[in-house]
Parts: structure tokens; sequence; C-alpha cells
């Protein structure tokens, strides 16, 4: 019996140290850093039934139904295809530095590949998910992963434990094209810190009084960094004290998982 429904999680990720190299001839830039899967998870709903194609519904954010890297992933197995609605539940903000648009592109692609009887190995998969965009290798492994390359270059080293993340997030979003442009202009800014991240100063450039708040992150926690292009900042902490709630627009407590995508199948 075909499988008709399958419930897809699409897990959010924090860069932890992200190194950036000049822009190369193909406008993509080589990068070097480790990115690590956490508890702050989309929810994509697969139904295969009798419509038109593929559609993809995102309640409360109609902009996204008609240009997604989901849709990209469809278009990938379009040979296995059986028209198929798919819900977005978003949880992840979105151009917040988070990976959303990667993790339900990963998550997509997992889900796609077992309700249309795909069956193509992990190895093809994650040679796919490079075609549709840099992060979603590493979102499809899941864990605690490297990334190089354009960031289709992908190796899993484990995972984080012990710890918390804290994320103080911004109404206000950063394209990543917007984030690597505005790197490309400003002078070099590198640091021997683990988690530096080289795409900080470009985010704080786009973000008015995001600065202000990393070094509020920084003096509660310690630490703490611009992840991906941002503007969400990372802390490593268990509580939420009254000042950073007050500071960001909002906040989220997260874990880090072993997981990228995690499937559930329904008959």
């Amino acid at each position: 019996m075909k499988l008709r429904r399958v419930k897809a999680f699409a897990h959010a990720k924090v860069n932890i140290g992200w190194r950036v190299g000049p822009r190369r001839e193909d406008g993509y830039h080589d990068v070097s850093g480790v990115m690590q899967t956490i508890s702050l998870a989309d929810e994509l709903t697969l139904e295969a039934d009798d419509g038109d194609g593929v559609r993809v519904i995102v309640p409360g954010h109609p902009g996204l139904e008609s240009s997604n890297l989901v849709l990209d992933a469809a278009g990938l197995l379009e040979r296995f295809a059986r028209p198929t609605k798919i819900t977005i539940d978003k949880r992840i903000p979105i151009a917040a530095g988070l990976g959303g648009g990667s993790a339900d592109a990963a998550a997509a692609l997992c889900a796609l590949n077992v309700l249309w009887g795909a069956d193509l190995p992990a190895r093809r998969l994650v040679e796919l998910a490079s075609e549709i965009g840099s992060d979603v290798p590493a979102l499809l492994l899941g864990g605690l992963v490297h990334a190089s390359g354009r960031g289709e270059l992908v190796r899993r080293i484990g995972s984080t434990s012990g710890f918390g993340f804290v994320l103080g997030i911004s109404d206000q979003g950063i394209s990543a094209a917007d984030a690597y442009r505005a790197f490309d202009e400003l002078p070099g800014s590198g640091s021997d810190r683990i988690e530096h991240n080289d795409l900080e100063a470009a985010a704080c450039a786009i973000v008015p009084g995001l600065a202000a708040r990393v070094e509020i992150m920084r003096e509660t926690y310690g630490t703490a960094w611009v992840s991906g292009s941002g503007p969400t900042v990372v802390a490593i902490g268990s509580e939420i004290p009254e000042r950073i709630a007050a500071s960001f627009d909002r906040v989220e407590l997260a874990e880090p998982v072993d997981a990228g995508v995690v499937l559930r199948l329904t008959t």
C-alpha cells in the first residue's frame, strides 16, 4: 500500500564559527564552519491526493507559498512525483540566520523520497540537497556538522551536549544574499575565537542596533555571536533574564539535537 501522508520535522541550526573567503567566480564564497541543529523546528505535513501537482501552503505566510525551496526539492524528484499538498507550520523565524528555509527543503526532500517511493540512498539525497542551497546538505544530516566549499561539502562530527542555547531574535530579517554582499563591501574582521562568525559585522551593518544587542548578550552570558547571516544572536545559557527579554523582539531557549530531519509515516 502506498503511503498517503508523511510528517516531517525540520530542525533549525545555529552556526558555531563561520569563516568566509572571497567571492568565487561562480558568485559563491568558500566557507568553513560548524552548524548544530537545535530543538526549534518547523513541521511539514505532506499528503498525496488527487489535486494538481505539488502545492505548498504556509499558514500566516502566503508569500512563501509560490517561492519556496520546498518546491525546488520537489522538482528534483519530479520523475517520481504524485499530486501532493505540503503544509508548513512555520516555527523557525524567517530570514533569521537559523536556516529555516533550508531546513524545510531538506525535510521535504527526505519526506518526498519516502512518500513518492523514490527510495534514493542518503548519499544521493545529500548530493541533491546541494543543488537546492548551500545550507541544505548540513541540515539534512543534522547534529554537529562541519561544512566547507560553498556549504555542499559536509561531514557529521557528532553533537554538542550538556548545554542549551539562548536565541535573541529580531523582527527584521536578513537575506543571505544581502549579508554576503555587505561582507564583500566591509574590511576584513577576522578572529581566533571559536564562535566567531565572519558575517557578524555585515549583519550589524544591515540591522540598526544589532551590535548593541550582541554586546548585551555577551555581557550577560559571557559569550555570544550572530548565527549565519543573522540577525539572530546566540548565547550559551538556560535562562532568559529580563534585560535580555526586553532587548529582542523574541527570545527562545533551544537545545542541541542529533537529528536534522525526523519523519513520521502514515499509510
